[in-house]
């Protein structure tokens, strides 16, 4: 698959992307598209009576996109609650979340908008046990204040709460009145953020929904947005760009895509641990170099990396000095305590080649310096272990 363009990686890395996600997000976690919900939707009309025609009729509808016009209909033959429960059945998602799935979940936006109704991406974004906040247009409530933290905007509806769910194009309408702020927080959105879209084809009625309602004025500015949309032609890419900015990546897999979006970014985190990151001075090039060491540090792990000095270059050192497999942990209790190189070459001066990581710590917060080493074998004690040394010193002898 073609390398992600720069811009993208340099916004996603610093947090300044919001997920713009569809329904075809689904297909990774084998669930049926909203067609094919509708489809068999409509063989439960025909199986209760309705006719052969207007069955085929439907399908016809719901394969040239006009879902709204087929899902109104359905619904309104089968009455609400049952085409309520019929659905919320074929969304739901599997216990386990597949792996692609999983590895979006781990990029570093905090706002996402959804077209799906399903619970996939709250499930995705969970953080230490905390899913994002979920809200949709018929919730009517301030879209900008509810950014200000993790949040879902589910704008056709969320299934777990039927009422909200967009059927028709006038329910949409409804849910728009509702939330009368929606479009300057979509001009906000498209003016600071880049948009990345994912789970849509080119054909999709809620992908055009979204640029027609949302992100109206997204090509007036110099912001760019992206969309992996395999099989798009080049006149339609070209025009996405032209009206909205919009940069296409249409090769590989979906799978591949987030892939290397994951690949691409830092360790997952928030916005509060990217400033922690920029404070501090962490950096791709530090990730990768602690990455060639055969590291694999979390992200807190990264910051108090940089808090305490523990640099890839010191870590390098330590290496030619024979510690090339110590646990970060112990890496950044060495910086605390002091455990240096020139502190283990003087040890090695009195005969101590190679003492382990433990025993390295406990010699500095216990006080035991090649001085007291020295001090002691002026006084004819020579030969003391490591252990020995330091038990003298908890002890109190000096």
């Amino acid at each position: 698959m073609p390398q992600l363009p720069e811009v993208l990686v340099d916004r996603l890395r610093s947090g300044r992307c919001v997920l713009c996600a569809g329904a075809g997000l689904r297909t990774l976690a084998q669930m049926p598209s909203w067609s094919g919900i509708l489809t068999s939707h409509a063989d439960v009309l025909g199986e209760r009576g309705e006719t052969a025609e207007r069955v085929e009729e439907l399908k016809q509808l719901i394969r040239a996109g006009r879902v709204f016009l087929a899902a109104g209909y359905i619904e309104r033959k089968l009455g609400p609650d049952t085409f309520a429960t019929m659905t919320r059945e074929a969304l739901k998602s599997p216990p386990e979340l597949p792996e692609a799935l999983t590895q979006l979940g781990q990029l570093p936006f905090r706002t996402i908008i959804s077209t799906a109704g399903d619970d996939l991406l709250e499930r995705a974004f969970e953080r230490d046990g905390v899913r994002p906040n979920v809200v949709t247009l018929a919730d009517g409530r301030d879209l900008k204040k509810e950014a200000r933290s993790r949040v879902v905007l589910k704008v056709m509806g969320d299934i777990a709460r039927p009422s909200t769910i967009c059927l028709t194009a006038r329910d949409f309408e409804r849910a728009l009145a509702a939330s009368p702020g929606y479009a300057s927080f979509g001009d906000e959105v498209a003016k600071q953020k880049s948009l990345v879209f994912v789970g849509f084809a080119p054909e999709d009625p809620d992908f055009s929904m979204l640029f027609e309602r949302f992100f109206v004025h997204a090509g007036d500015r110099d912001q760019e947005h992206f969309a992996f949309l395999p099989g798009l032609g080049a006149i339609a890419a070209e025009e996405l760009w032209e009206r909205y900015r919009l940069r296409v990546v249409g090769e590989g897999t979906l799978e591949e895509f987030i892939r290397d979006l994951r690949a691409a970014g830092l360790p997952a985190t928030d916005s509060d641990k990217l400033v922690a990151f920029r404070i501090h001075g962490v950096t791709p090039e530090m990730v990768r170099s602690l990455r060639q060491a055969g590291y694999t540090p979390d992200e807190d792990t990264l910051i108090a990396m940089r808090i305490h000095g523990a640099t890839p270059e010191w870590v390098a050192q330590l290496k030619k000095d024979g510690y090339d497999h110590v646990p970060l942990d112990k890496l950044i209790a060495f910086r605390i305590h002091g455990v240096s190189p020139e502190f283990i070459e003087k040890l090695r001066q009195l005969g101590y080649p190679h003492p382990d990581p433990d025993q390295l710590i406990a010699m500095r917060i216990h006080g035991v310096t090649p001085q007291f080493i020295a001090d002691l074998r002026s006084r004819g004690m020579n030969n003391l272990t490591i252990d020995q040394l330091v038990t003298m010193k908890i002890h109190g002898i000096d």
